[in-house]
């Protein structure tokens, strides 16, 4: 058997103390009035043929409302993959008005083509990631 001490100096109305068969989980809050932080987001889009029809136009108008969401202090860039892997652009774009704008019209002009490699596309997301 062993003890666990911790203190944690926030208000209670911040957090949530769970116990259950002598097991715990504390679910912590950020205060109201705490900044938030900037994002590095890398979209991976699945436009192989398996995305034709209705499911592109959900993609294209879920993206559009996303998109519209970054904040300006966020990062971002879009992969497309079906059996290849297009990048919008080369690194992470700052979400300005200006770079908002040009991903909103990449994305109304993505069409489906092609087969399937998400692991490709997970790879290279990944690799836009750890080098920003």
């Amino acid at each position: 058997w062993f003890v666990v001490q911790y203190d944690v100096d926030m208000p209670a109305n911040n957090s949530e103390l769970l116990v259950v068969d002598g097991y715990f989980v504390h679910f912590f809050m950020p205060p109201d009035d705490l900044p938030p932080l900037p994002l590095d987001i890398v979209f991976v889009l699945d436009i192989s043929g398996s995305m034709s029809g209705r499911k592109i136009v959900q993609l294209r108008d879920a993206m559009s409302i996303i998109l519209d969401d970054l904040r300006e202090t966020d990062r971002f860039n879009i992969l497309l993959f079906d059996g290849r892997v297009e990048m919008w652009e080369t690194s992470l774009q700052e979400a300005g008005e200006l770079n908002v704008e040009r991903a909103q019209r990449y994305v109304k002009g993505i069409q489906t083509r092609g087969s399937t490699n998400l692991n490709a596309a997970l790879l290279k997301g990944v690799e836009l990631l750890q080098g920003s």
